[in-house]
């Protein structure tokens, strides 16, 4: 009995392993989503300074053909893959039972990393309602700063589902986690708990 144990224990160990392990060879995909909220502002900027810089004008000119609106086309198409692709790496993670700890870590440095971005956005985006001309790039900024808002919260989500499957905690203690992850702001701060908890969990059972 004590055999059949161990192996079960074993297998387990395992297969979390090779899913941390696996998530961290397609980490670099994850940087599709950590350049949302900064091709945001970039897009805004370049449009609006496209007349007045030479260089944004030279962006504007020879890449997207003086098309503003290409240029915000192309901005949602790469949100909305790189939304997909969280989608699928949320899925996959589930299905795959991935180690919670280290998924949850990943998602979280990718929620730190947006941080710089996102307070840029928000002044950038108070600057822009100054004129009529301008309020809808700061509408814009907004809307494409819910794509990234949207695909760190499912893979969040996720982490959390897999933390639950593993025994780390009950459904009803972590439910707000995944409510927060679709709030901004509230969303870092409840996955630095979370993730906390969590750590200290790990390092418990460890001793």
């Amino acid at each position: 009995m004590e055999h059949c144990q161990y192996l079960a224990v074993f297998v387990t160990a395992k297969t979390l392993q090779m899913g941390g392990s696996r998530m961290k060879k397609r980490r670099w995909l994850t940087a599709l989503i950590v350049l949302i909220p900064y091709l945001s502002l970039l897009t805004s900027i370049t449009i609006i300074y496209s007349t007045r810089n030479p260089v944004f004008e030279f962006v504007m000119e020879n890449i997207f053909n003086g098309q503003g609106f290409f240029l915000v086309g192309t901005l949602f198409l790469y949100c909305v893959f790189a939304t997909v692709v969280s989608m699928a790496y949320s899925v996959k993670s589930v299905i795959d039972n991935w180690d919670a700890l280290a998924f949850t870590k990943t998602v979280l440095t990718m929620k730190l990393l947006q941080i710089p971005a996102y307070i840029l956005n928000f002044i950038w985006g108070i600057i822009l309602t100054i004129t009529l001309f301008t309020v809808p790039f700061s509408i814009g900024l907004f809307f494409f700063e819910c794509f990234a808002l949207l695909s760190t919260g499912l893979l969040l989500s996720a982490a959390v589902i897999n933390a639950t499957r593993q025994g780390a905690f009950k459904v009803k203690e972590v439910l707000w986690v995944i409510v927060m992850q679709f709030v901004f702001f509230v969303d870092v701060i409840a996955a630095v708990i979370f993730y906390g908890k969590l750590k200290r969990m790990a390092e418990e059972n460890e001793n």
